[in-house]
């Protein structure tokens, strides 16, 4: 069962293989370039076989991504 089905399946309260996985935290370094935090963020996905992402970026980053207040 890929990833997708399993978060698919979590959502319509059907049944999975497994429960879905996925992890969040800072990658600090990262986390200062749009493209370096894509990146580090497919990579740990992949590594790890996480079924989904959790994106969300310390509020620092807005700035790289064009926030302006």
């Amino acid at each position: 069962m890929t990833g997708r089905k399993r978060v698919e399946a979590a959502i319509a309260m059907g049944v999975a293989d497994r429960p879905p996985v996925g992890a969040w935290g800072h990658t600090y370094r990262e986390e200062w370039s749009p493209s370096d935090l894509a990146a580090i963020t497919v990579d740990r996905a992949r590594r790890f076989g996480w079924d989904f992402v959790k994106f969300q970026p310390r509020a620092s980053t807005s700035t790289a991504f064009g926030l302006r207040s």
